[in-house]
């Protein structure tokens, strides 16, 4: 990445080398970069510009500046838009669109007057999408549920974040995320006094859903059930992680049925939820585990203390090493250091298992090789 500010000639042998070029424009820097010639076409070069906070005068100024970069290059435009520059984001839907893909970056707390003027401003920005026909990438951050009912199709939404804690008295509505077609990665982290509002309409699955309740240790399973039963198109789900690492992971109907859940998703390749010492649990999820074909990485968690930890570490590896055909990559997250695991077999296809405390590697598996041991206050036995 370059900066703008700096004093830069990049040549066109420069510009012919490079594979990816990303030019960052800081909120009130002047752009200093200088260019040989961009009028002729670099086919082996991808450019992006960042434009960081900017005011929206200073971003068409150089829009304009620089035409070739954005015609003749088709550079890609990334816009990070805050609270108090939201204005900018209507002229930058109508103006920036051109031959560019642009993504639009909103990091928001909103207020009531802010909130309304966005909800506005995405029913434009969903216009355009319509009238234009262009894949326009609009990331969001957001402390609130948006009313998007003024909507007349599917937002595009590149990534979205929903953040509420327990000051918040908004509860989550999948009618409403439903108008949102999450392209890349849903990220939910609410507090554990949230309340879901069901609805017959479901959300798309996107293909990366990262969900976490914190202060949950009681009916945590309930909870995360809620939350996927408000999801449709399984099959559009490659990454999904469950960050429960506080809650002590026990057997009960509501487990069972998460865990059924999850093996509803059938395209997961990458999976992070909770570790349990509960062997009913264990055989839940090894249940689940025989529904993943395609699962590639897994990683299980856990910040509880448990007391057999090397007995179902041992189990759930011997399991993965066995019937996991597919599984590349298999790692446990604990706080134990003092434990012993039991010698693990070898197997032809490729497997590697890290057994971590906290950062902190202990054990790792290869298949070729067997179990080794990097810390000196545990042992296999």
């Amino acid at each position: 990445m370059l900066y703008l500010s700096f004093p830069l000639y990049l040549s066109v042998k420069f510009l012919m080398r490079v594979k990816q070029l990303w030019l960052y424009f800081e909120q009130n820097s002047q752009p200093r970069i200088k260019f040989q010639n961009l009028s002729i076409p670099y086919p082996e070069t991808e450019f992006t510009v960042v434009f960081n906070h900017t005011k929206f005068r200073k971003i068409q100024s150089y829009y304009q500046q620089e035409t070739n970069l954005f015609y003749t290059q088709c550079s890609k435009i990334i816009v990070h838009i805050k609270q108090e520059n939201l204005a900018c984001l209507n002229h930058a839907i109508t103006s920036l669109l051109h031959k560019n893909d642009l993504t639009i970056v909103i990091d928001l707390s909103l207020s009531v007057v802010n909130k309304i003027y966005l909800q506005h401003t995405l029913y434009n920005f969903q216009k355009q999408q319509c009238q234009t026909n262009k894949a326009f990438i609009l990331e969001m951050a957001i402390e609130d549920v948006l009313d998007v009912a003024l909507l007349s199709g599917d937002l595009l939404v590149n990534y979205l974040s929903i953040v509420q804690d327990s000051d918040n008295d908004n509860s989550i509505s999948f009618e409403i995320l439903s108008k949102l077609k999450i392209t890349q990665s849903l990220e939910i982290r609410l507090a554990n006094n949230k309340t879901f509002i069901e609805s017959k309409i479901k959300c798309e699955c996107p293909p990366e859903l990262y969900m976490s309740i914190y202060d949950l240790k009681a009916n945590w399973a309930e909870q995360y059930l809620k939350l996927l039963k408000g999801f449709c198109k399984f099959e559009n789900l490659k990454y999904l992680a469950i960050h429960q690492t506080y809650c002590k992971v026990a057997f009960s109907p509501a487990v069972y049925s998460l865990y059924k859940r999850i093996g509803d998703f059938k395209n997961i390749i990458s999976l992070t939820m909770p570790i349990s010492p509960d062997g009913y649990v264990n055989l839940a999820v090894m249940q689940m585990l025989k529904s993943l074909k395609k699962l590639k990485n897994l990683m299980l968690q856990t910040l509880q203390y448990i007391q057999q930890i090397g007995q179902v570490i041992h189990q759930m590896s011997e399991f993965a090493i066995e019937l996991m055909i597919q599984l590349r990559y298999l790692q446990f997250g604990i706080t134990q250091k003092d434990f012993k695991i039991g010698k693990l077999k070898l197997r032809v296809q490729p497997l590697i298992i890290k057994i971590n405390n906290f950062s902190t590697p202990l054990f790792i598996y290869d298949s070729q090789y067997g179990l080794r041991n990097l810390s000196f206050n545990t042992k296999p036995s």
